[in-house]
């Protein structure tokens, strides 16, 4: 089996000051072009002007071409899949190009892939794939990351298209590498130096020349900066990067609308339902703008300044905002409500889809457009410069005041915010709104928003299951950031999907747990779980569980996190390290031991520490040389 990635650390900080698009790479006869079509905005965006304008192509030939898709085994069939069967596939057909579909085969990447299906004439993708994304994290007992590499796409996608392109080109001298096409939109510069560095080095270090080439095409599009910031992780010796949205100069917003011109279809990505009208009036940096002007333009908006939960509290963070750099996005047709808003003697008329969010005044949390009340209050905030004074509703503070929320038969393309941090962002006349609660979270293949969760039931329940199943492992092993899915999907009253997540609980097989952490630094830790129970009822299981704290930890505490009990023993301590975490606890019984290393060396080390004796005696700590003078 050969290797898939090379491990490249992240240390190294990779910055441009380019402003203007990268050269356009001439059509080649000789070339392969293969695009990895990540059935996303981007990637289809390329292909569909591919075939409308001719001369885009870095081909000259359709032989010349092949589109791959590595397939995770949870993609949403009843828009993603949906769309690419209504309008890729018969793009393919209709210039009888080479379509490749590969997917993991296992747990280990030893297992190696599975190709779907190669053909000229493809009628219909295989979303399930073979190996699924959530099976592996079942077993795995964790959730996607936040940050970092993006180990799920490295395993599940780069992986499985880095295995099958060495196969494929393995006829080809190794002095001939891979020209990878990358679909970094325009914003993404920082992105395409980091990606261009690491080829470059890949390549001086095997003395390659850039003669005729492979071509690999990837859609990222450029308000995704952290994803074309890791996009150095995939670069491998037999590939070179190429990036025809930046050279095309084309946004996010540019893809999604060429595709919606060409095709009719409001292509979806990690869809949102928390947006508001294209006409909204935003504060932003030189004026007030339409959301809608904003997703082509791309200028600063007014965010509250340091906004946060806690803050909300303190009215002096929220007197005056500051402006920030924030990608507006279209997240297509949906249906409005009509919201009044009253400050002073006068009024402001918002439409905003139904679960878009509002800040309440004075701490007091948030709601979605349908639970709104007349009466709630919403906080203002000006803009920093003094030049405010004498505009709509600028003369004093005053709270804006819910009059009436009703729906209508209004039904729209909208928009959104993402901001990161801030969380929120200002329209005119001061008046605070939430941004898209999962905005940032789905551009890096974090989570689904209501309207897919209440589309689809069975794919979010399998969403929340992983989660539980992460939670039960680790208090903090939550889908989000600061939030578990299942608490979302509650509040938001997606009863289906609560339905179907029940239906997984009764089916799963129960363990009985043991879990222990050492804990080296921040955020550093070693894990050691151990299976104690085969698998069996959810009932025996606690029983099981009863009986060995009896037993064995006659003094644990039982502590209950949304719905999960723990049998805590040993407790971390925080900010002191080494410390030592340990508990008991029932869990689907997906996971088998799991540790890194010889369970006698974890084990000694948790005797050391629980003494505290140093972890590895056997490492003698040099004494640091002084810095001469």
């Amino acid at each position: 089996m050969i290797k898939h990635l090379n491990k490249i650390k992240m240390g190294k900080k990779i910055k441009t000051t380019r402003t203007t698009p990268l050269p356009r790479t001439e059509p080649c006869p000789d070339r392969i072009v293969i695009q990895s079509h990540g059935m996303g905005v981007e990637s289809q965006a390329i292909l569909e002007r591919w075939v409308a304008e001719p001369e885009s192509r870095p081909f000259v030939t359709w032989d010349q071409l092949i589109v791959v898709t590595a397939q995770v085994g949870e993609e949403h069939k009843k828009d993603t899949i949906r769309d690419c069967e209504a309008r890729m596939l018969p793009l393919l057909r209709e210039h009888n190009v080479r379509f490749v579909e590969v997917a993991r085969r296992g747990f280990h990447e030893e297992d190696g892939i599975v190709v779907l299906q190669d053909t000229r004439q493809p009628m219909k993708m295989h979303p399930d794939g073979c190996y699924s994304l959530s099976s592996y994290l079942l077993r795995s007992g964790t959730v996607p990351q936040f940050g970092g590499e993006h180990r799920c796409a490295m395993k599940f996608k780069a992986f499985v298209i880095e295995t099958w392109l060495a196969l494929e080109f393995q006829h080809l001298d190794l002095k001939v590498p891979v020209h990878h096409v990358f679909g970094y939109n325009a914003d993404e510069t920082t992105r395409t130096a980091k990606s261009e560095y690491h080829i470059a080095r890949h390549n001086a270090d095997r003395d390659i020349e850039r003669p005729k080439t492979p071509l690999m095409v990837f859609g990222f599009n450029s308000e995704e900066i952290g994803r074309v910031e890791r996009s150095m992780l995939y670069d491998g010796p037999n590939r070179v990067g190429n990036y025809p949205l930046d050279e095309w100069a084309w946004p996010r917003q540019k893809c999604i609308d060429y595709i919606q011109e060409k095709s009719g279809i409001v292509w979806r990505k990690s869809a949102c339902s928390f947006c508001l009208a294209g006409d909204t009036l935003v504060s932003a940096r030189g004026g007030i703008s339409t959301l809608r002007e904003l997703a082509k333009t791309g200028r600063q908006i007014l965010t509250p300044r340091r906004f946060s939960a806690k803050s909300l509290s303190d009215f002096k963070l929220l007197e005056r905002g500051e402006y920030q750099e924030a990608p507006v996005r279209s997240f297509g047709i949906q249906k409005l409500w009509h919201i009044r808003f009253q400050r002073g003697s006068s009024f402001k008329d918002v439409f905003a889809t139904a679960e878009h969010r509002w800040i309440l005044e004075w701490g007091k949390g948030e709601r979605t457009t349908a639970t709104l009340q007349p009466g709630d209050l919403l906080p203002h905030v000006r803009p920093p410069e003094p030049s405010y004074v004498g505009t709509p509703f600028a003369d004093s503070y005053c709270s804006f005041e819910v009059c009436f929320v009703e729906p209508t038969d209004r039904e729209e393309e909208v928009f959104c915010a993402t901001v990161e941090g801030a969380g929120a962002f200002v329209l005119e006349g001061g008046l605070v709104t939430g941004n898209c609660p999962f905005c940032a979270e789905a551009s890096k293949g974090e989570p689904d928003a209501v309207a897919r969760w209440n589309e689809s039931p069975e794919q979010t329940a399998r969403g929340m299951l992983v989660e539980y199943n992460s939670l039960c492992f680790n208090y903090r092993g939550h889908l989000y950031r600061d939030k578990a899915l299942r608490d979302v999907v509650q509040l938001k009253e997606a009863n289906q999907a609560m339905v179907e997540f029940a239906k997984l609980l009764d089916e799963a097989p129960w363990s009985l747990y043991r879990v222990r952490r050492i804990y080296t630094a921040k955020g550093k830790a070693m894990r050691y779980v151990e299976r104690l129970t085969p698998e069996q009822t959810r009932s025996f299981a606690t029983a099981s569980l009863l009986g060995v704290i009896e037993r064995d930890a006659p003094d644990a505490v039982k502590e209950t996190r949304r719905g999960i009990d723990y049998y805590i023993v040993h407790e971390r301590e925080e900010d002191v390290y080494p410390t030592r975490q340990e508990f008991y606890v029932v869990a689907p019984g997906y996971m088998e031991d799991k540790l890194r290393g010889k369970p006698e060396k974890f084990n000694e080390r948790w005797e050391r520490v629980g003494q505290g004796l140093p972890m590895n005696p056997e490492k003698v700590t040099k004494p640091r040389k002084k810095a001469k003078l």
